[in-house]
C-alpha cells in the first residue's frame, strides 16, 4: 500500500510539473513550437533552422534543454513543418534516463536539410522513419539507440551526401536499410544493429569506413554498389552471420581487423587489385575453410596475425607458388619435417622392418611419403631384408599445403644371432648301438657350414663320435652365413657300457668228477665264451654245509656231492661284468665200495635215526616231525612229515643234508 501511494503522488507531482509548463514558445529565429491540447503531439511550425539544444539543463556551449523536454514522456507524434530547414541537436533525446520518451512517429518536413547531433537519441518506441528528399546531412548519434527503429527509408531523388557516426547506433530492430546513391560518406552509423539484415550501399560510397557495421551479428547480406577501394579497420567485427561476402575488385587495402569475428565466413577470394590486408583482419573466423588469390605475380601484404594459427593448419590456400615463400603467407604451407640420426638406424635380420615414415613430421596436409632404398647399384621401395649397410632417401611430396622436403639416412641390418637349434641337449646309447644322428636334430635355417666335436673326461677332443663307454660334451659350432652369426650348440653324450653276454658251454650240463679227481680251472675258463678282452676271470665254488649254511670257497670242493661253481667275470671299459654259475657233481670213488652210508648224524631226541639203505634215506622217529631233505648244493628235494620208521627216495647219488623239526641234522651219502 506504501509503494503504491508513494507512485501516485509522484505521478501527480509529474502531472502538476507539466501543467506549470508551457505548452507553445519559440525554438528558433523563425520557428515555433506548440504542444495539443491533449499532451501527445508536438509541432514545430515556422520556417527557417530550429535552435540547438543542451543535452541537460545547459551545457559549456550556452545551449539549453528543448522547452518540451518535460513532455517528452507524454508526447506520441511529432510534426515537423515544411518550412522548417534543420532539427536541432538533442531536440528530441530524453536525458532524463530514469524516464522513456513516449515518441512513436516522426513527420519530416520537406525542407529539413539537417538533423542534427542526437536530436531522436533514444525515442525507444519511434518504430519508423521516412527521411525526405531534402535532408543532406544526418549528423552523429542523430537515431542512436533508438531501439525499437525497425525501418529507415529515404525519399525517391534523396539529396542526402552524409551520414555521420553513430547516426543508428544500436537501433537494435532494424533488419534492412538502403543508402541512397548521393551519399558519399558514411561513418559507423550502423553499429551494434545486431537484427540488421540486409544493407545496400549506393553508388556513392567509395569506401567502407571503420566499424561501419559493426556488430551486425545477423547481417548476412551487403550489396555495393560503388566502386569501393579499401575496407577500413574492423568494417565487419563481429557479423557472425555473414557466411559469404565477394570483396570488390576494386579494394585495395583491408583494415586491421576488418571481418574480425566473422565466425560464419567460409570462404575468401581476394582480388587481384588488393595490395594489403591488416592485422587481425580475419581473427576469430573459425569457419574459413578456403581462401582463393586471384595475384599470381604478387602476394598482397599480410601481417603475421592477419589469420589464425588454427587458419594455416585447415585452411586450403588456392594461390600461385610465389606464396609458398611470401612473408606470413607462408604459413599456409607446411614444410614437414624429415628428423635424422645421423648414427643412421640398424635393425636385425629378421626383426620387422624399420618404418622410415615416423621420420617425418608436421605432415598436417597428408603429403605422400617416399621411401628409396639403394640396393647396389638399383633402387627399391621395398625395404631390403638381407644383412648389409644401405642408403635410404625419405622425400615428402608437395602438395597444394605441404612445400616438397627430402632427407637421407642410412639403414644397416645387422646379422642375427644364430638361428640353429638342437632338438636334444643329451643323448643315450650303449655300447655297441649305432652312432647317434645328431645333425639329423639339427635345425639350420641358414645351411650354414656345422662341424661337431667330442671331448671326453679326460678333455681329449675328437670330431669323430666316439663308441667307447663313457661320458663326452658335445659342441657344435655353427659358421657365420650372410644374415647369421656364428653360434654354438651344446649337448651331452652318454654311452653306457654293453651287458656281458659271456657264458659257459657247459653252464646246462655242468661238470661230474669222482672225488680226487677235481676239474681243471682252465677247462672251466676254456669252455667260457664271448669273455669281453681283458676281462678278469675269478672262480669260486659254493655248496650248504651240514649246519645248513651257504659256504663259497676259492678252493674247489673234494668230497662227493653237488657243487655250485660260481665264475664272475670283471668289468671292462666297454662291458658291464657278469656271474655265470655252472653245477658240478663230485661222485664218490666205488672202487672200494658200493655201500651207501650215513656220513654223520646228530640226533636231538633218544630213537631218532638217519640211515641210508640204497637209494633212500630212511628216518625212524618217536613221534612226528617235519623232515626236510637237501643236495649239498642246498637245493631241497624232499619235505614231509615222518613218523616210525619212513623211506625217502634221493633222486640221485650223492650227498645230501636231513633236517629234522626236533633239531636233529644228518649228513648222508647215497651211492
Amino acid at each position: 500500500m506504501r509503494k503504491l501511494l508513494t507512485s501516485t503522488i509522484a505521478l501527480l507531482v509529474a502531472v502538476c510539473t507539466t501543467w506549470a509548463q508551457s505548452t507553445s514558445g519559440t525554438c528558433g529565429d523563425n520557428a515555433t513550437w506548440a504542444l495539443s491540447d491533449d499532451g501527445l503531439t508536438l509541432t514545430i511550425s515556422g520556417s527557417g533552422d530550429m535552435n540547438s539544444f543542451a543535452p541537460g539543463k545547459s551545457d559549456v556551449l550556452g545551449r539549453e534543454m528543448a522547452p518540451w523536454s518535460a513532455y517528452l514522456t507524454q508526447i506520441t507524434s511529432v510534426i515537423i513543418g515544411d518550412e522548417i530547414t534543420s532539427i536541432g541537436s538533442y531536440a528530441f533525446n530524453n536525458s532524463n534516463t530514469e524516464t522513456t520518451t513516449t515518441i512513436e512517429t516522426v513527420t519530416i518536413g520537406n525542407s529539413v536539410a539537417l538533423i542534427d547531433t542526437s536530436a531522436f537519441g533514444v525515442c525507444v518506441k519511434l518504430t519508423s522513419i521516412e527521411i525526405p528528399a531534402s535532408v543532406e546531412t544526418i549528423v552523429n548519434s542523430a537515431f542512436r539507440y533508438c531501439s525499437a527503429l525497425e525501418t529507415i527509408s529515404f525519399a525517391e531523388n534523396s539529396n542526402l551526401t552524409t551520414i555521420n557516426s553513430s547516426a543508428f547506433l544500436q537501433c537494435t530492430a532494424l533488419k534492412n536499410i538502403v543508402i541512397p546513391d548521393g551519399v558519399t560518406s558514411i561513418g559507423y552509423a550502423l553499429y551494434g544493429c545486431s537484427a540488421l539484415e540486409s544493407v545496400t550501399y549506393g553508388t556513392g560510397i567509395t569506401s567502407l569506413s571503420q566499424y561501419s557495421f559493426a556488430y551486425c551479428s545477423k547481417l548476412t547480406t551487403v550489396i555495393l554498389k560503388g566502386v569501393i577501394t579499401s575496407i577500413d579497420q574492423y568494417a565487419f567485427v563481429g557479423c557472425s552471420s555473414l557466411a559469404s561476402f565477394e570483396i570488390p575488385s576494386t579494394v585495395t587495402t583491408i583494415g586491421e581487423g576488418a571481418f574480425k569475428g566473422c565466425s560464419a565466413l567460409t570462404a575468401l577470394e581476394i582480388p587481384e587489385s588488393v595490395t594489403s590486408i591488416g592485422a587481425s583482419a580475419y581473427n576469430g573466423c573459425s569457419a574459413l575453410a578456403s581462401i582463393k588469390c586471384d595475384n599470381d605475380e604478387t602476394a598482397a601484404t599480410i601481417d603475421s596475425t592477419t589469420f589464425d594459427e588454427s587458419h594455416y593448419i585447415k585452411i586450403t590456400l588456392d594461390a600461385s607458388d610465389i606464396y609458398r615463400t611470401a612473408t606470413n603467407w607462408s604459413y599456409f604451407y607446411v614444410t614437414p619435417t624429415i628428423t635424422v640420426d645421423e648414427g643412421g638406424y640398424s635393425i636385425t635380420y629378421g626383426d620387422n622392418a624399420y618404418d622410415f615414415e615416423t621420420l617425418v613430421s608436421d605432415n598436417t596436409d597428408n603429403a605422400t611419403v617416399s621411401v628409396v632404398y639403394t640396393v647396389g647399384e638399383e633402387t627399391t621401395e621395398e625395404q631390403p631384408t638381407d644383412a648389409g649397410e644401405y642408403a635410404v632417401t625419405i622425400s615428402v611430396a608437395q602438395t597444394g599445403k605441404s612445400n616438397y622436403v627430402e632427407g637421407t639416412a642410412t639403414l644397416t641390418i645387422n646379422k642375427a644371432a644364430s638361428a640353429a637349434t638342437l632338438a636334444n641337449s643329451s643323448y643315450t646309447i650303449t655300447y655297441g648301438d649305432a652312432a647317434v644322428d645328431i645333425e639329423s636334430d639339427i635345425t639350420n635355417p641358414a645351411n650354414a657350414a656345422i662341424t661337431i666335436t667330442y671331448t671326453d673326461a679326460n678333455g681329449t677332443s675328437n670330431t669323430v663320435q666316439p663308441t667307447a663307454a663313457g661320458e663326452y660334451s658335445i659342441v657344435i659350432t655353427v659358421a657365420e652365413s650372410d644374415n647369421y652369426k656364428a653360434g654354438e650348440l651344446t649337448a651331452t653324450l652318454t654311452i653306457n657300457k654293453a651287458a656281458s653276454t659271456a657264458a659257459s658251454t657247459e653252464a646246462e650240463d655242468g661238470y661230474t668228477t669222482t672225488e680226487g679227481t677235481p676239474v681243471s680251472e682252465e677247462d672251466i675258463i676254456d669252455d667260457l665264451v664271448d669273455v669281453p678282452e681283458n676281462a678278469e676271470v675269478t672262480i669260486t665254488y659254493k655248496y650248504i654245509d651240514e649246519d645248513g649254511e651257504e659256504v663259497e670257497t676259492d678252493e674247489q670242493p673234494t668230497e662227493p656231492g653237488d657243487y655250485t661253481i660260481v665264475i664272475t667275470i670283471g668289468d671292462t671299459d666297454n662291458y658291464e661284468g657278469t656271474t655265470i654259475e655252472v653245477p658240478l657233481t663230485i661222485n664218490e670213488d666205488t672202487s672200494n665200495s658200493n655201500q651207501s652210508t650215513a656220513v654223520s648224524s646228530v640226533a636231538a631226541e633218544e630213537g631218532t635215526t638217519v640211515s641210508v639203505s640204497g637209494s633212500a634215506i630212511v628216518i625212524t622217529t618217536a613221534e612226528a616231525l617235519q623232515a626236510r631233505v637237501y643236495s649239498i648244493a642246498g637245493t631241497q628235494v624232499a619235505s614231509q612229515v615222518v613218523d616210525g620208521q619212513t623211506t625217502i627216495d634221493t633222486p640221485a647219488a650223492g650227498i645230501y643234508i636231513v633236517t629234522l623239526s626236533d633239531g636233529t641234522t644228518a649228513k648222508v651219502q647215497v651211492k
